[in-house]
């Protein structure tokens, strides 16, 4: 697991144990389809406080300039305080990663098989999908589903969650 110092932005940098499994997890890309945008404009859309509370953990490929891109957004978000990024992540810290955070995230416009609900699933962790055919065939009712095109869609489920007392 490689961790960069990003100061200049201000977005944590170190890896966090969510021993309460009160946090988030995605993966973030800049293939278009994996939605990276959407999920960090519906995370910004939270309360501050409910960030403080559920921090965003994501999982970047090793790619310098996605990363400062990413960076720039969440800054301009003003995402600096609750959101983790973790470069390079390999099996063994992908899956602690999700042993340690409660709720995986997955906002793909389109996906090959959804490979990632799956294991995010298996690891215990509750799912939320975009509402696609191949999620919804993979998934089944094995997780929630929101609009992937929709920022308001995923945030108002994020809320839920801790409403419902699921987070």
């Amino acid at each position: 697991l490689k961790v960069e110092v990003h100061e200049k932005q201000g977005i944590k940098n170190e890896m966090k144990h969510f021993t309460d499994r009160s946090g988030f997890l995605a993966f973030a890309s800049s293939n278009p389809s994996k939605n990276s945008n959407t999920l960090l404009l519906a995370y910004s859309r939270l309360q501050p406080d409910f960030r403080s509370r559920h921090p965003l953990q994501l999982i970047l490929p090793e790619d310098g300039a996605f990363r400062e891109s990413l960076m720039k957004q969440a800054a301009s978000l003003g995402l600096s305080q609750q959101l983790m990024m973790i470069d390079g992540a390999d099996d063994s810290k992908l899956m602690e990663c999700m042993t340690n955070a409660r709720v995986f995230i997955l906002p793909s416009l389109r996906e090959g098989f959804g490979l990632p609900a799956i294991e995010a699933a298996a690891a215990g962790m509750l799912v939320l999908a975009s509402d696609i055919d191949v999620l919804r065939e993979v998934m089944k009712e094995g997780a929630w589903y929101f609009d992937p095109r929709s920022a308001e869609s995923l945030a108002e489920m994020m809320q839920s969650i801790e409403a419902d007392q699921l987070i």
